[in-house]
């Protein structure tokens, strides 16, 4: 999710690939010009008996699945290549 200082957040799925489209009113329509904060969740999917769906352990450090906690900002500009979010391992 992509936060802006105004506005609603942008959110995802990342891809297995790692790439994703950010989406605010509707899937993959961009995000809110201006300065953000970023936080990334990302669990590994288990499969639960009559087919739910769950989520188990995070694949990356806690500290990104917060905006508070996870120190990612970004500045979101008009026609910007694409947004590269780099995760430290600890």
């Amino acid at each position: 999710m992509v936060q802006p200082k105004a506005g609603p957040a942008a959110q995802a799925k990342i891809k297995t690939d790692g790439t994703f489209i950010l989406g605010t009113y509707e899937s993959a329509d961009g995000v809110i010009v201006g300065p953000a904060t970023v936080r990334v969740i990302c669990r590994k999917e288990i499969s639960q008996p009559g087919g739910e769906r769950a989520y188990g352990p995070s694949l990356i450090p806690e500290k990104y699945s917060r905006f508070e906690t996870s120190g990612l900002t970004v500045e979101i500009k008009p026609g910007m290549s694409p947004l590269d979010i780099p995760l430290a391992r600890k």
